[in-house]
């Protein structure tokens, strides 16, 4: 079993919040990757500090049905703890579980069904999370494997080429808006293609987490457009 990786302040579970102002929005985003994923969002949670938000980050080196499962067991236990601490509202706004395609399709084609009923969402880069990091500066909609995908990385210098797990969070700093645009024509071609799961590569819903992030954060619905402004 990967060791997990979390980042930010504990939650105060396991015991009575007093005299404390529960957190404006709180999320929690359940990881299938260790390093590169559990790295990147913990760069977007530190750029969004004293916003208050309360971002809960899982990173496990696991399939997309454990990582949901886990997802679901966390999203019960914080339920639990806010009856408990006679705040009912005080819950998980959004349960996100983050995965790649790699050779998990059938695992991701069996919880997608499950998740408006449980409100876990699934975000899904084809074939690899490098996809979204190499979209601040790589508009290409060549279909690639994985491979290619970290190829490219390396090529763009979002990865460093010694350590390719190592995000170089200079090189994509500041290109948020450029990422998502392309994200979301790269997923709208799609559609217009009729090219469906898992043959829509490469994409990425990366963007609509650190959307929603920025707004609850920014306390603007105006910041929810694409081309917008963004800390990141």
């Amino acid at each position: 079993m990967a060791a997990i990786r979390r980042f930010g302040k504990k939650n105060g579970r396991g015991s009575r919040r007093t005299g404390t102002r529960a957190p404006r929005t709180k999320v929690l985003l359940v990881l299938g990757g260790t390093e590169t994923e559990a790295s990147y969002f913990g760069w977007v949670k530190k750029s969004l500090d004293n916003s208050g938000l309360q971002i809960d980050i899982e990173g496990q080196g696991w399939n997309p049905e454990k990582l949901y499962n886990r997802a679901l067991t966390l999203k019960a236990q914080d339920e639990r703890t806010a009856r408990r601490d006679g705040d009912p509202k005080s819950t998980y706004e959004r349960v996100w579980v983050v995965t790649d395609v790699d050779e998990f399709v059938d695992d991701i084609r069996r919880i997608a069904p499950r998740s408006n009923k449980d409100k876990i969402q699934v975000s899904i880069s084809n074939p690899c999370f490098e996809v979204w990091l190499n979209m601040h500066h790589d508009a290409s909609a060549a279909p690639l494997d994985r491979f290619q995908a970290q190829r490219r990385a390396k090529e763009l210098g979002v990865v460093d080429p010694t350590h390719p797990k190592r995000i170089v969070f200079s090189t994509i700093e500041g290109r948020f808006d450029t990422a998502e645009t392309t994200a979301i024509q790269l997923n709208r071609r799609h559609v217009n293609n009729g090219t469906d799961f898992p043959h829509n590569c490469p994409s990425t819903t990366v963007h609509d987490i650190v959307r929603f992030l920025i707004t609850k954060a920014s306390g603007s619905k105006a910041k929810e457009t694409a081309g917008s402004a963004s800390p990141l």
